[in-house]
């Protein structure tokens, strides 16, 4: 009906989409305290200091939880003030929660936070063929960039990085 093809591009279909969807009554989503460390290292198989990026300016790090207040996954997302941008650090599901609105509902947040400081578009990158471009892209971000030396790897299809954009 003289609509585009793509009904579901754009951040209005995104923030539309964002309203509506709920996660689950038992699912809460809340900023990271020193006391998850250990259970994100666990999930991650590291022992990196996640606890960092609680600490540095402009980083909001959020961990989501499961109805037993279970860390089920975490995300970083760092905020730009000279050009009004924002970067997913990081983000994590622990197997047992993907596909159950973990990952969305931490973007969500994620997105919420870094439009309300300000910024104008969030940034990802993902490794080309990876299923978190898929996941990224059904939630309304867009390619914006491609950089064939991003990864360190002996192929060029497992070096290769795409730039994914979502305007806040």
């Amino acid at each position: 009906r003289g609509r585009s093809v793509s009904r579901r591009g754009g951040k209005a279909w995104l923030f539309r989409m964002l309203r509506f969807w709920k996660p689950g009554a038992a699912m809460k989503i809340r900023p990271f305290e020193n006391k998850d460390l250990d259970r994100c290292q666990e999930m991650t198989r590291s022992q990196d200091d996640y606890g960092e990026y609680a600490r540095i300016p402009n980083y909001h790090f959020l961990v989501a939880e499961d109805e037993s207040d279970r860390v089920a996954g975490f995300g970083a997302a760092h905020f730009w003030q000279w050009n009004r941008s924002s970067w997913i650090v990081d983000i994590y599901v622990d197997p047992a929660y993907r596909g159950k609105g973990y990952g969305q509902a931490l973007i969500r947040a994620l997105s919420a936070a870094m439009k309300e400081r300000g910024a104008r578009v969030l940034f990802e990158r993902v490794p080309v063929n990876h299923p978190a471009l898929a996941f990224y892209t059904r939630l309304g971000f867009t390619i914006c960039g491609m950089n064939t030396k991003f990864f360190d790897a002996p192929v060029p299809e497992r070096s290769t990085a795409l730039t994914l954009s979502l305007d806040l």
